[in-house]
């Protein structure tokens, strides 16, 4: 466990045989809570980077079936285990090569579900995964379709309160509207309200990926109305 927190021998670990002897079935979904957990624990520390160039260790992970503990992870009754899980995903999907095996992988709806107002993080953790996600073209109507729109709202709207959530949720709602199919759906789901709110009241990125989303949405009928009953508000930044 302590050797996966040190980011130094992380890439060693998953080139040996730990990943895959954590993989193993009778390890991952142990019937002793404690093995589980520490299971989890280490595939989230091993998936711990920011730096695009240490990204191929998330192909590997990938590769030696990480989503498949993910899922049973998810479908548990164990919180901590998903907790673990959702911040694992948060860090491979910014890899490009596996995003369409993550989102074809049927696990976005469960970790859609983790969203509460009691625990932030987690709201953070799943944001970054959709926003990433979102970023890759051809992936938009699955995750819309795996029930994505109403987390999404939920982390835009006053009750979740983390601004790195916040930033990627609306960067996921920039990315979902530049699709055609998930247009409409955008716009029935509710999430314009708050979207508007973000673009006038918003700072940053947060501000132009709210007014990027709403310019995507601008020859919407309905979206237009939406927009009109806001006094003062422009479809696009000038």
């Amino acid at each position: 466990m302590n050797f996966s927190k040190n980011d130094v021998c992380r890439q060693p670990l998953v080139n040996k045989d730990l990943v895959d002897n954590l993989l193993d079935d009778g390890i991952y979904n142990s019937n002793d809570k404690k093995v589980r957990r520490s299971v989890a624990k280490i595939l989230a520390n091993l998936a711990d980077t920011n730096e695009e160039s240490n990204a191929r260790r998330h192909s590997q992970l990938v590769e030696k079936g990480v989503i498949r503990a993910a899922h049973y992870f998810l479908h548990g009754h164990d919180y901590e285990l998903k907790s673990s899980t959702a911040k694992m995903l948060s860090m491979i999907t910014m890899n490009e090569r596996v995003r369409d095996i993550v989102t074809k992988s049927g696990i976005i709806a469960p970790l859609c579900k983790l969203v509460n107002q009691q625990d932030p993080e987690i709201c953070a953790w799943v944001a970054r995964a959709l926003a990433e996600l979102a970023d890759t073209r051809g992936n938009e109507s699955v995750l819309v379709e795996a029930g994505c729109l109403p987390c999404l709202i939920f982390i835009i709207s006053p009750r979740c309160r983390h601004k790195e959530a916040k930033l990627d949720a609306v960067r996921c709602f920039s990315s979902l509207s530049s699709h055609d199919r998930t247009k409409l759906k955008i716009v029935a789901s509710g999430a314009l309200g708050y979207l508007i709110t973000i673009s006038k009241s918003g700072q940053g990125l947060g501000k132009m990926y709210a007014l990027a989303t709403l310019t995507n949405l601008e020859h919407d009928p309905a979206a237009l109305r939406i927009q009109m009953i806001f006094r003062g508000f422009l479809g696009r930044s000038k």
